[in-house]
């Protein structure tokens, strides 16, 4: 993965691709994600409204 640059996460390879990078360099997440499996692509409609539901 390229360093200071940004990526949309657009398919499920993708999400699986971070959660994958993630989980071979924290412990906690690995054994967070042993146990919920797969994570799923929640794709929502750009604007203020979705980055506020996130917050």
């Amino acid at each position: 993965m390229p360093k200071g640059i940004g990526r949309i996460i657009e398919t499920p390879a993708c999400v699986a691709e971070g959660a994958d990078y993630l989980s071979r360099r924290e412990p906690r997440f690995r054994r967070a994600l042993a146990l919920t499996g797969p994570l799923p692509l929640r794709r929502r409609k750009d604007g203020f409204a979705p980055l506020l539901d996130a917050i």
